[in-house]
């Protein structure tokens, strides 16, 4: 089944959802989605156990009202954030982080931002 066959939600991050993030996203010393996470290039942190990453400042964003957990299938594979810059001139940032490089170029991320 391809990704684009799948059905892909976006939900509140939930346990479950935090432990997938922390397993293709946070485990690992330099993961591949860091390279591309412009402008927070050294904000990384690697979490060796899911205990730590689960009282983390990170866990605490995702579970901000700032926060989606980007679902495939039921399994949480990244997130999507807004946040405003200025809501008088309507400019918000969106930012859309795919953790596990096997789910890039297949359409999630835009098909994320029409959800």
């Amino acid at each position: 089944m391809t990704q684009k066959n799948k059905l892909l939600t976006l939900s509140s991050f939930n346990s479950q959802y935090l432990k997938h993030i922390w397993r293709d996203g946070f485990q690992d010393k330099n993961p591949e989605w860091t390279k591309w996470n412009a402008p927070y290039f050294n904000d990384y942190y690697a979490y060796l156990s899911f205990s730590q990453f689960e009282h983390s400042p990170i866990t605490d964003y995702l579970l901000s009202n700032s926060c989606k957990c980007i679902c495939l299938d039921e399994k949480g594979i990244g997130m999507v954030s807004k946040n405003w810059i200025d809501e008088v001139t309507r400019w918000l940032e969106i930012g859309i982080v795919i953790y596990n490089p096997t789910y890039w170029h297949g359409g999630i991320g835009s098909r994320v931002l029409k959800i």
